[in-house]
């Protein structure tokens, strides 16, 4: 099922500025499908993957991306994966007033799901953005590590210990 994102919000979109908004709608059409499944996997969760889809094109009208497909696709995954590290740590904030407010309560703990999808799931999402961001256009998308590492701005050594620490975390938590 293709999902439709459409862009909401700031005004900016309908400015004067008509070039500029037909090229912001140009890198959607293009780039949308793939943002939106490529935040699918990095959060599990339709609506945040919209929201985060959403956010990462109110960027594109702010800043200036790069006319170059490649190097315009690299901005949008690199933007994607900050405001999914960004909406992470506000998020582990929130976690841990919650967890140390059930404590004072004498709440008891979570209990995990023991399906094998939901341990993975669990599992994956418990890794740092960027390692998850690593994982998932590697392992799942079947990205280079030099493709990885083009796209996240980073070396592909760097790409490659990324991934190799997530594997490693990865098979430690799913053993257990």
């Amino acid at each position: 099922m293709e999902q439709t994102l459409t862009l909401e919000g700031r005004g900016t979109v309908t400015s004067d500025e008509g070039a500029r908004a037909d090229e912001v709608g140009r890198l959607f059409d293009r780039h949308q499908s793939r943002l939106y499944k490529l935040a699918l996997r990095l959060t599990w969760g339709d609506d945040d993957a919209r929201d985060l889809v959403q956010e990462c094109f109110l960027r594109a009208i702010e800043h200036r991306v790069p006319d170059d497909p490649v190097a315009a696709e690299r901005w949008l995954v690199r933007v994607l994966i900050n405001l999914c590290r960004d909406r992470r740590r506000r998020g582990n904030v929130r976690n841990a007033h919650v967890h140390a407010q059930d404590a004072r309560n004498g709440a008891p703990a979570a209990v995990h799901d023991p399906a094998v999808n939901a341990a993975v799931r669990e599992a994956v999402l418990a890794l740092p953005v960027r390692q998850r961001a690593v994982v998932v256009l590697h392992e799942v998308e079947g990205r280079t590590l030099h493709e990885v590492a083009a796209m996240l701005g980073i070396a592909a050594v760097t790409a490659r210990w990324h991934l190799h620490v997530a594997l490693r975390s990865l098979r430690k938590e799913l053993s257990r």
